[in-house]
């Protein structure tokens, strides 16, 4: 197990260096909303098995990045109306 972290560490410091630029490695099956959108609109695949189940994935994110923006506009409003605007 700990040979693995050292070899995945390895290979991103030897992949940040040949792209010049910071790489942040993240599981899209985990990510919150929040993230996948930032990674959707920002972030860039470098591997994808299978383009099918890839689509049908990004399709159904992009569901519940658009639902989950009403929530947190929603929120957002709700911490502004309770706080009093001392500024």
């Amino acid at each position: 197990m700990y040979e693995i972290k050292i070899e995945f560490k390895k290979y991103i410091v030897d992949l940040g260096r040949i792209l010049r630029m910071d790489i942040h490695p993240v599981m899209l099956n985990l990510a919150s909303e929040s993230l996948l959108s930032q990674v959707f609109a920002k972030g860039q695949c470098l591997v994808v098995n299978n383009r099918g189940a890839y689509s049908e994935f990004r399709m159904n994110r992009f569901a519940r990045i658009a639902e989950f923006g009403y929530h947190k506009s929603k929120m957002q409003a709700g911490f502004i109306e309770r706080f009093p605007q001392t500024f």
